[in-house]
């Protein structure tokens, strides 16, 4: 019996080394898909929010200090497609949470609506989804698994920023969120990746990419035509293991997001930054 188990258990070892043993001259030979499903969450975040209503000034809240912003994590899936000559389309598809609450100490306007001073004023409801679709492609390679890649692409970001809390009962407007989802195009997304390989099997990397639009006067309309302001901007430092039929990743990223748009009735603006560590794992078919 100990000997069909040891058997067995030998058994199972090779399979597991046959299936996820591989070394990096096998990572550069893969092409095909692969699907990603990463975590992140932030050490340290901050940033702002203040929206006008017509002549209603919007308070310009600290999203730590006033709103009590503690917790802000993401769950990201990237499908993607490795090409023959090392181009690696990918799509994703992120959902970002935020939590916080803070007792407010004065009056406050938000979009129109007046919060009454001690009012325990939340960002939990707010709700932020991002849609990539990016494209990597190796420039350089040298023989000491260095490598050199541009990355471009499109971002779309659709929030919905909320600051619930108790209403003044003489308030005229009772919508305590403003909306981001008129931007009419995605933003233009460029970037650069370095890698390389270390003698441990293990790759370093580093990622940097992101747009921006410079207030531009677009075609969508409230009472006038709106002016929109816009930034992006994604940093990763990191390592992954590359496996047979996965990569095991960990970093550090950096992301903000500045949002703001602007017309006759309204000014909308919306800043956050935050950096933490970020868990991946990515399935290679």
């Amino acid at each position: 019996m100990k000997r069909i188990l040891v058997l067995v258990l030998l058994i199972g070892f090779c399979n597991f080394n046959l299936l996820f043993a591989e070394s990096n001259s096998g990572y550069n030979t893969y092409k095909g898909f692969s699907i990603e499903i990463s975590y992140w969450n932030a050490l340290a975040m901050g940033g702002t929010t203040q929206v006008r209503e017509w002549n209603t000034e919007g308070t310009r809240f600290l999203l730590g200090k006033d709103l009590g912003m503690s917790n802000y994590y993401s769950f990201d899936l990237w499908i993607g497609y490795s090409f023959p000559k090392w181009n690696n389309l990918r799509f994703s598809f992120g959902r970002y949470f935020f939590r916080g609450h803070q007792v407010l100490k004065e009056t406050s306007y938000y979009n129109g609506s007046e919060l009454i001073q001690g009012t325990d004023a939340s960002i939990d409801a707010s709700v932020y989804f991002r849609v990539c679709i990016h494209d990597r492609l190796l420039i350089f390679r040298n023989q000491n698994n260095f490598k050199f890649f541009l990355i471009f692409g499109i971002n779309v970001d659709l929030v919905r920023f909320h600051v619930d809390g108790e209403l003044s009962s003489s308030t005229l407007k009772r919508e305590t969120w403003e909306t981001y989802y008129r931007q009419p195009l995605p933003l233009p997304i460029y970037g650069v990746r370095f890698e390389k390989g270390l003698d441990n099997d293990m790759i370093f990397y580093s990622e940097l990419y992101g747009g921006f639009i410079p207030g531009l006067k677009l075609w969508n309309w409230e009472v006038t035509r709106m002016r929109q302001w816009q930034v992006d901007l994604d940093a990763e430092v990191g390592f992954y293991y590359p496996l047979k039929v996965m990569d095991l990743y960990f970093n550090i990223h950096y992301k903000m997001l500045y949002l703001k748009s602007e017309d006759v009735e309204d000014t909308n603006e919306l800043f956050i930054f935050a950096i933490g560590p970020e868990f991946k794992i990515a399935f290679k078919f």
